[in-house]
């Protein structure tokens, strides 16, 4: 049995318009969920409630930008 490549890299640059979760945005910004909900609550980093739910999504977009120092680029 062949050991498993490993993934190729993507840009996540390529796809600002990529919703993802607080756990992803965590892990992007190599923070613990609550850093992510406090970013919220701050208004550093916009979030959208999931109709129906209480999961939230945000934009890569805007993660990306916070990352580059840029905060709230929509």
């Amino acid at each position: 049995m062949q050991p498993k490549s490993p993934a190729a890299p993507v840009d996540l640059a390529s796809h600002p318009d990529l919703r993802v979760t607080k756990r992803d945005v965590a892990t992007i910004l190599d923070v613990c969920p609550r850093t992510v909900d406090n970013l919220i609550t701050r208004g550093a980093l916009p979030a959208h409630r999931i109709e129906g739910m209480r999961a939230v999504r945000l934009r890569l977009g805007d993660v990306l930008a916070l990352t580059r120092g840029v905060g709230n680029a929509r």
